[in-house]
């Protein structure tokens, strides 16, 4: 029984596991570096890097203006959208940080007087 040919879908995964693991190997495994990553894959796929790319649509200039305008401000949003995500969490973990910090200090302070007043 012969194998049937790999679909585009499947090459795309097959080729985004193989850079996942690349990445990892190589101690790049950030949220920023993993959706370049994706977003990478994503755009092959459409090209037609794994097989046969997206179908032809059929529209005037005027339309396909407006829709390449609409995927760019989609685009633009996404990536404002992400980066401010990624800012808010690089602050909440400065924070996290900083409140371990203080509870250790006080663990050590409760530490410290519970010693003093058994002594």
């Amino acid at each position: 029984m012969t194998e049937r040919p790999a679909t585009s879908d499947e090459k795309a995964q097959t080729a985004l596991r193989a850079q996942l693991k690349t990445m990892r190997e190589a101690g790049d495994d950030g949220d920023e570096a993993l959706n370049f990553t994706i977003a990478q894959n994503v755009l092959r796929e459409e090209l037609g890097d794994y097989g046969p790319g997206v179908r032809g649509y059929v529209m005037d200039n005027r339309t396909r203006d407006i829709v390449l305008v609409h995927g760019r401000q989609d685009a633009a949003h996404a990536a404002l959208n992400s980066s401010t995500i990624i800012r808010q969490n690089r602050s909440l973990m400065r924070t996290m940080r900083a409140l371990m910090g203080l509870h250790i200090v006080l663990i050590g302070l409760v530490a410290f007087l519970v010693y003093r007043l058994l002594t």
